[in-house]
């Protein structure tokens, strides 16, 4: 049971961080700028 909540909490974490990244889009392109990933979020 422990480690389902560990999980899930992991995950929300993991949620924020995108959601986050996403939201500043425009600085992640231009640090990301000539990669793979900067690629794909254009």
């Amino acid at each position: 049971m422990f480690n389902i909540i560990l999980k899930l909490i992991f995950h929300f974490i993991t949620f924020l961080v995108i959601s986050f990244l996403y939201d500043s889009d425009d600085n992640l392109s231009e640090r990301m700028e000539g990669s793979n990933y900067g690629t794909v979020m254009n």
